[in-house]
C-alpha cells in the first residue's frame, strides 16, 4: 500500500472546529469538558479536560468531524488493540507500585508479616505498641489489609 493511500484522512478535508476557549462542549465519550487549548498539529484540535475533574491528562475532544471519522472510520485489527491494552495495564501497573511503595529511605519501614498479624488480631492501640508505628498507621495498615482479603 502506498503512503498516500495509508494516510489518507477518512471524511476530510477536516477544519479545525469553531470554538472558544473555556466553553463547554458535548465530548462522544466522556461527556461534558471544558477546553483548555489546541494542539500544534497539521490540523490544529481543541484540547480538553473533563468538567469538574482534578489531576486528569488533557485529550483530544471527539466531536464534529472526528465523532464522525471515529464512528464510521476503518476499524483497528485487532493485534493492535490487544498491544493498546497491554501497555495500558503495564502502566497502571507501573503507577500502582509507584504510588504504594516508594517511600522515604530509612522512614516508615516495610510493614513485616508478623506486624501484620498484630494488626489483624490485636487492638489498634495494642498493635501500635507491640510494633512501634503511630495508630494513624496502624488504621490505615488495617484498611488496606482488608482490601486485600476482599472483605
Amino acid at each position: 500500500m502506498d503512503k498516500a493511500r495509508r494516510y489518507r484522512l477518512h471524511f476530510g478535508p477536516y477544519r479545525t472546529p469553531r470554538f472558544r476557549y473555556g466553553s463547554v462542549v458535548r465530548d462522544e465519550i466522556r461527556g461534558d469538558v471544558r477546553i483548555v487549548g489546541l494542539t500544534d498539529a497539521p490540523i490544529p484540535w481543541p484540547i480538553v479536560l473533563r468538567v469538574n475533574t482534578r489531576g486528569e491528562t488533557p485529550t483530544l475532544v471527539i466531536y464534529k468531524g472526528l465523532a464522525q471519522a471515529a464512528r464510521e472510520g476503518k476499524p483497528l485489527p485487532p493485534e493492535v488493540y490487544a498491544r493498546r491494552r497491554q501497555a495500558v495495564q503495564k502502566l497502571r501497573r507501573r503507577r500502582s507500585v509507584r504510588r504504594h511503595l516508594t517511600r522515604a529511605p530509612g522512614l516508615n519501614p516495610p510493614w513485616t508479616i508478623r506486624e501484620d498479624e498484630f494488626v489483624r488480631k490485636l487492638s489498634p492501640k495494642e498493635a501500635a505498641a507491640r510494633t512501634g508505628r503511630t495508630l494513624a498507621a496502624v488504621y490505615k495498615r488495617r484498611q488496606l489489609l482488608r482490601k486485600g482479603s476482599g472483605k
